[in-house]
Parts: structure tokens; C-alpha cells; sequence
């Protein structure tokens, strides 16, 4: 297996805390062969960018820091080189500015549903050459993904003890680490302790993928 440090980078730029969530848990499920970087502003993305290269940038278009064509001339000036997928609705903009028409960027609407935008991503993907066919010449579609991901899941969660059990039924319910602790008479550390064994056991890296995977188990304290 390829070293972590040795493999290649996505860089996601998007400032709403739930649209970089959901970004980020997405780009992991479609392409957990890249490493994933995740920034809320221009500013922390040219920090990022001064000191790496990624094999392609999802960037939206619509930051706190920076206007729309200040990202677009910033990431076609210095970075055409990579992947450049610009999430917008702005339909206007994307006219005004022939985005559509460019060939070094991909345009992802963000009214796009979840399967839709999965899907546009990966074909993009697929189109630059990013992600490649296995031996018999095929690429792994997001359904057979999502069931891959959803058996890893149920045969890793199949080892969570019951006081992890107890935790994320706690959280499904969308109770915070402290609210939990109250609950249980135990110091919200020992709720972190637990929480992040049951991710590592549910192979999940965010508190919403956690409660989609222990949800979807079943599995009753």
C-alpha cells in the first residue's frame, strides 16, 4: 500500500462549515486513494497551495474573503495545472464567464442532488485520468462503493462494546459530548475516549458518518 505522505492530494476550498463536511466526507468515499485537504478561505488555500500540489481543487466559488472572480483568476493563473472544479449557482457568473466553455474547469452546480454531484465528480474524475480502471478494464461506480463502505462498516462495527454502543445512541440523538457525560455521570474526556474508538471501529472520520453507520447497523445497547 501506497504511503500516506507519498500519495497524492485533493484540496476543498468552502467556507459553510455543513457544505465542507459533507464535501469532505464525500471526496473520502469516492477517493479514498488521495490524500484530502480542507480549507474555509482564499487565504488558507494559497498558504496551502504556496507548500503543495494537488492533483485537483473543488473550490467554491462563493468564500467570505473573496469575490467569485477573484478565486476563478487566482486558481486559472496558478493552478490550471491541477483539477479545477468550481462549485457554484450562480448561473450568471458561470455565462458571464464562459465556464462552461473552458476546458481546464469543471463546473459542479450546488443544487445538485447527493447522488448527482457524486456521480459528476466521479465521472470528472474518471475524464482526467485521476481514477483509473482495475485489471478487467472497469471503474468502481459510487453504488458499488457505497456498498463497499457500508460492508466495511457492518463488519467494524460488529466490535463495538457496550458502553460505546450506550455513547452513540446518545449521539444519534444528537446530545453533545458534555450533554452525554451528564448523562452518564462520567467526564466528557472519557466521552471523547469512547467516541473515537467507535469511529475507528465504525471506520468513519466524522460525527454524522458515525451516526450513518450506526443507524444503518442497527444495533440496539
Amino acid at each position: 500500500m501506497t504511503d500516506t505522505a507519498s500519495r497524492a492530494s485533493i484540496l476543498s476550498i468552502e467556507d459553510h462549515p455543513l457544505f465542507a463536511a459533507g464535501m469532505s466526507d464525500l471526496l473520502r468515499l469516492l477517493f479514498p486513494e488521495f490524500n484530502l485537504a480542507s480549507v474555509p478561505s482564499l487565504a488558507e488555500a494559497r498558504a496551502w497551495l504556496s507548500n503543495n500540489k494537488p492533483v485537483a481543487i473543488i473550490a467554491d466559488l462563493n468564500l467570505k474573503d473573496a469575490k467569485p472572480s477573484e478565486v476563478l483568476d487566482y486558481l486559472l493563473t496558478h493552478h490550471s495545472d491541477s483539477l479545477l472544479v468550481l462549485a457554484t449557482g450562480d448561473n450568471k457568473f458561470i455565462a458571464d464567464q464562459n465556464l462552461r466553455e473552458d476546458t481546464r474547469v469543471k463546473v459542479l452546480p450546488k443544487m445538485l442532488s447527493f447522488e448527482k454531484a457524486s456521480e459528476e465528480l466521479l465521472q470528472t474524475f474518471i475524464a482526467a485520468g485521476l481514477v483509473k480502471p482495475n485489471e478487467e478494464g472497469k471503474v468502481e461506480t459510487l453504488a458499488e462503493r457505497l456498498a463497499r463502505k457500508t460492508t466495511e462498516n457492518e463488519n467494524a462495527g460488529k466490535d463495538l462494546t457496550p458502553k460505546q454502543v450506550e455513547v452513540m445512541e446518545f449521539v444519534a440523538l444528537g446530545l453533545t459530548n458534555k450533554e452525554i457525560a451528564r448523562n452518564l455521570d462520567v467526564s466528557p474526556e472519557t466521552i471523547k475516549h469512547h467516541l473515537k474508538e467507535a469511529f475507528e471501529r465504525l471506520n468513519v472520520n466524522s460525527r454524522s458518518q458515525a451516526v450513518a453507520a450506526f443507524r444503518k447497523l442497527g444495533i440496539k445497547g
